[in-house]
């Protein structure tokens, strides 16, 4: 039987290893774009709403203020 060459068993090696680190590297990186699509979504639904909200508060503050005085 001829035998199998080193290199031939070294890069055989070589490919099973990268193939599970390549896994690993993908496997972070859907991680990591979930995590941030997780904070852009909560950045656009409440952090934008909340300056709407504190714009409505300013607003109708100084106009129910004024309202009232002019009444009086």
């Amino acid at each position: 039987m001829p035998e199998m060459n080193n290199f031939k068993q070294l890069e055989k090696l070589q490919s099973e290893e990268f193939k599970n680190s390549t896994d690993k590297v993908k496997k972070n990186v859907t991680n990591s774009i979930a995590s941030f699509g997780l904070m852009a979504n909560v950045v656009e639904l409440y952090f934008s709403r909340m300056f709407e909200v504190f714009v409505d508060l300013t607003n109708t503050t100084s106009s129910k203020s004024n309202d009232d005085i002019d009444k009086k």
